[in-house]
C-alpha cells in the first residue's frame, strides 16, 4: 500500500501460521513492535519502542475490543453527526481482503491495485 511521500505499508497473512501475529512500524528514527496486537485474552498489551538502538518497553491497559466495537456502533446509530471513517477506508480494506483471497488461491504473492 502506498500512502504517498515515500510511506508504504505491507500486509501479509498465512493460513499455515494461523496463530502467529505481530505488528511492526518502522520509521526513519526507530521502530515500534508489538508481538500480539490483537488478542481475545484480557491482558495488558506490551509494546517495544526502539529509537537510536535504545529500547523501551511500554505496557497498555486491557481493552475489551468487542465492547468497544459495540459502543462505537451504538454511538454511530444514535448520533448521526458522529464522524465515521470515510468510505475509502472500507474500499481499501476490501481490496486488501480480495488480494489475500487471490494469494491463497494462487499460493503466492499478489499485487493489489491502488483504489484511489
Amino acid at each position: 500500500m502506498d500512502f504517498g511521500s515515500g510511506r508504504t505499508a505491507s500486509v501479509w497473512s498465512s493460513f499455515r501460521a494461523a496463530f502467529y501475529q505481530g505488528l511492526e512500524l518502522v520509521g526513519t528514527d526507530g521502530r515500534i513492535w508489538c508481538g500480539t496486537p490483537y488478542s481475545n485474552q484480557l491482558r495488558p498489551t506490551r509494546v517495544m519502542i526502539e529509537i537510536d538502538s535504545k529500547r523501551k518497553l511500554r505496557e497498555f491497559e486491557v481493552e475489551d475490543a468487542c465492547r468497544n466495537m459495540v459502543s462505537h456502533f451504538t454511538r454511530a446509530v444514535r448520533d448521526p453527526s458522529f464522524a465515521l471513517r470515510p468510505a475509502e477506508d472500507g474500499l481499501e480494506q476490501a481490496v486488501t481482503m480480495e488480494g489475500l483471497e487471490q494469494s491463497l488461491r494462487s499460493d503466492g504473492a499478489v499485487w493489489t491495485r491502488n483504489s484511489s
